[in-house]
C-alpha cells in the first residue's frame, strides 16, 4: 500500500496498522537472501500476499466530495434565484412607476379634454346667439325689402295695366280699320280661293288619270298584288292614295346590303340586256332569294308570323350597274290563317 505514496510519511499517516518503514523493508530484504532456498521462498510468499484495505474511508471520501458539491451547486443556484429575484423587483418598481405616470398622463389628458369641451360649449353658445340675430335682423331686412319690391311690383303693375288698356284700344280702332280694308279685299281673296279649287281639282284628275293607268297583276307568289307604280310619278301617286306605306330604293351591283323599311336587301345579279335581276331578302332573320326577276314584277314575302298581306318588292328600272324600285307594305297588319 505503502508503494502508492510518494513518501512513507503519507503512507503511515493513512494506513499505520500496515505500513512498514520503506528502510526496514530494504534491510529485511537483504538478509533474507543469505537465507537458504526454503525460507526465502516462504519469505518472498508471505511479502506477496495482499493485505486486508478497509473501503469506510474511500466511502467517507466520496461523501463529503458529494456533499461539497450539492452544497456549491445550491450556493450557486440560491445566489442565481436572489439575482433573478432582485431583477424581478426591479422590473415590478418600473411598471409601478410608469403606471402611475400613465394615469397621471391620463389625468392631465382628460382634465385638458374637459377644458375644450367647456370652452366648445361656451364658442358655440356664442355662435348660436350671434345666429339667432343675425337672422332676426336677417329676417327684418328682408321683410322690409319684399314690401318694397311688392309695392314696386304693385306699381309696374298698374302701369302695365294702364299701357295694356291704351294698346288694346288702338288695336281695337286699327281692327276696325282693318275691317274695313278687308272687306274690300275678301272679293279678290274668293277669287283666288276659286283659282286654288281649279288647280286642286285639276291635280285631282291628273291624279286619278294616273291611279287608273296603273294595274294590278299577280306577284311571284301568287298572291294578287296592290296598284304597281312603274316610275316616280307613279310612286308619287299611290303614296297620294295613301292605301300602302312605301319606301324607295336604288340597289347598286357591288352586292352591298341595303335596308329598306323593315327588311334588308342585295342585288346578287344583274342582267340589263334581258332586264332581269336576283336579290336577296333578308327578313325576319331569314335570307330569300329571288332569282331571276324582272322589271314591274311584284316579288312578294312575308314578314311577321301573323302577317296576312305580303310585301312587293317592285323594281321599275333597271341601269347598267343598279336597280331602282320601291317596297310597298300594308298600313293596317292582319292576322294571317294557318
Amino acid at each position: 500500500m505503502c508503494d502508492r505514496y510518494p513518501t512513507e510519511n503519507m503512507c503511515c499517516r493513512f494506513w499505520q496498522p500496515v505500513c512498514f518503514n520503506a528502510q526496514e523493508r530494504r534491510t529485511l530484504s537483504k538478509v533474507d537472501l543469505n537465507k537458504n532456498n526454503d525460507s526465502e521462498t516462504t519469505i518472498i510468499t508471505s511479502q506477496q500476499q495482499p493485505q486486508s484495505r478497509p473501503l469506510w474511508p474511500w466511502i467517507l471520501g466520496g461523501a463529503l466530495a458529494l456533499s461539497l458539491g450539492a452544497n456549491l451547486y445550491q450556493s450557486s443556484r440560491t445566489n442565481k434565484l436572489n439575482s433573478d429575484i432582485g431583477s424581478l423587483r426591479q422590473e415590478m418598481s418600473s411598471l409601478k412607476t410608469s403606471m402611475s405616470q400613465s394615469q397621471e398622463a391620463v389625468k392631465q389628458n382628460l382634465a385638458t379634454v374637459q377644458e375644450t369641451l367647456n370652452a366648445t360649449k361656451d364658442e358655440v353658445a356664442k355662435k348660436v346667439d350671434q345666429a339667432r340675430y343675425v337672422a332676426n335682423r336677417s329676417a327684418a331686412v328682408v321683410d322690409a325689402k319684399w314690401s318694397k319690391q311688392q309695392a314696386e311690383r304693385d306699381k309696374k303693375l298698374d302701369t302695365d295695366l294702364a299701357q295694356l288698356r291704351e294698346t288694346a284700344q288702338q288695336a281695337n280702332e286699327k281692327l276696325a280699320s282693318s275691317l274695313t280694308s278687308a272687306n274690300g279685299e275678301i272679293g279678290t281673296v274668293k277669287t283666288d280661293v276659286g283659282g286654288v279649287k281649279a288647280e286642286v281639282a285639276t291635280t285631282r284628275s291628273e291624279l286619278e288619270r294616273t291611279v287608273s293607268d296603273l294595274k294590278r297583276i299577280r306577284g311571284d307568289m301568287g298572291e294578287m298584288s296592290g296598284l304597281i307604280a312603274t316610275n316616280s310619278k307613279e310612286l308619287n301617286a299611290l303614296r297620294e292614295l295613301g292605301d300602302r306605306v312605301y319606301w324607295d330604293f336604288s340597289l347598286p351591283k357591288n352586292g352591298s346590303v341595303q335596308k329598306v323599311g323593315d327588311v334588308q336587301l342585295m342585288l346578287k345579279k344583274l342582267d340589263p340586256k334581258r332586264n332581269r335581276y336576283t336579290v336577296e331578302v333578308v327578313v325576319d332573320d331569314k335570307h330569300i332569294e329571288k332569282r331571276d326577276k324582272t322589271i314591274d314584277e311584284p316579288v312578294q314575302f312575308y314578314s311577321g308570323a301573323r302577317s296576312r298581306q305580303p310585301l312587293e318588292v317592285v323594281v321599275y328600272e333597271i341601269g347598267k350597274d343598279k336597280v331602282v324600285g320601291y317596297l310597298a307594305a300594308p298600313k293596317v297588319q292582319v292576322a294571317r290563317n294557318k
